[in-house]
């Protein structure tokens, strides 16, 4: 599988070939220090895509996106391709395109407190995913967290789907040692200074960033915000467990107390405290149960048609 492309000459073509289908050069839609993002079309499907093109790129990320590429993967942006040109050296990283984030949705409005299962339930099902292949995030974000619509035409309806971006600060080693690694709003203790207790850190650093997110969410407000990088370094070091209890408590009070609790599992200060992505999914979960047998009865009480009815039970059961 080839990328017959070069970097000076992508500007001049409007119809490009990867991995031999044909794709349609719509738009630029990013420029940087990194390198240039193209929107593109497949030509025969009409699906969008991004093509991201790079003069070079850090060693683990290219581990990762090797190891992500061309699987499928239901709240993780998919890879489709990528590759080194053997002959520019530059590399081109074909992905699932998606112009909204939470951040743009948090941004206009707050979530709505009765999708709040789903939303946490989705993203959390993409970090379950990324921690199945042994990956370490290290930065998420509402920013990092791109909305999707999926449309079923056929019954009229329409649902969002969340997937996590943005592999660049991410890591594959079991005990990552880089400190401030990250965006500084979401970092644990352990990933802004080492202690005695604790050598390098884990995949529990994106439990406590998950708590996070999803505190800013539903509040609209982020949790550890301060004026600079090195007070919200002081902040997250400081700051006590009844301290960060009682704040999520205060604060969350839109949610039910069951998701007020979960995301208290979350927020620990100790790594070793933090409720597991496994847990997380198993409470969310057994949550479900009742609300989707509540959902059948009144569904059957409406006369909806069983076509209607599948549908709300598959949106429960993702």
């Amino acid at each position: 599988m080839t990328f017959p492309l070069f970097f000076k000459d992508i500007e001049k073509q409007d119809l490009l070939t990867i991995s031999g289908i044909e794709y349609i050069k719509k738009r630029l839609i990013g420029k940087g220090s990194y390198g240039l993002v193209y929107l593109i079309q497949n030509k025969q499907t009409f699906e969008l895509y991004a093509l991201k093109i790079q003069s070079s790129i850090q060693k683990e990320e290219i581990e990762i996106l090797q190891k992500l590429k061309q699987k499928v993967f239901k709240n993780l942006v998919n890879i489709i391709e990528f590759q080194k040109h053997h002959e520019t050296n530059e590399y081109f990283l074909l992905m699932e395109y998606c112009e909204n984030s939470l951040q743009n949705e948090i941004d206009k409005h707050p979530l709505d407190k009765n999708e709040a299962r789903y939303i946490i339930k989705q993203i959390a099902n993409g970090i379950k995913e990324l921690h199945e292949q042994k990956i370490i995030h290290r930065d998420l974000k509402p920013e990092n967290i791109l909305v999707f619509v999926k449309k079923d035409h056929n019954i009229n309806l329409s649902q969002k789907i969340y997937k996590i971006c943005d592999f660049g600060l991410s890591s594959t080693k079991d005990l990552a040692l880089t400190l401030q690694c990250g965006t500084a709003h979401y970092m644990p203790p352990e990933q802004i200074k080492q202690n005695n207790n604790h050598q390098g850190y884990d995949q529990s650093v994106d439990i406590w960033a998950f708590g996070t997110v999803i505190y800013e969410l539903f509040t609209q407000k982020v949790m550890f915000m301060k004026s600079n990088r090195q007070q919200i370094y002081n902040e997250i070091l400081n700051i006590t467990q009844q301290e960060i209890d009682q704040k999520i408590k205060n604060n969350l009070t839109m949610l039910d107390q069951k998701y007020v609790m979960l995301v208290q599992k979350m927020i620990q200060i100790d790594p070793s405290m933090r409720i597991t992505i496994d847990s997380i999914l198993l409470e969310l979960n057994q949550k479900a149960v009742r609300t989707m047998q509540k959902a059948k009865k009144q569904f059957r009480r409406q006369q909806w048609t069983k076509l209607n009815l599948k549908a709300i039970v598959e949106y429960f059961q993702y």
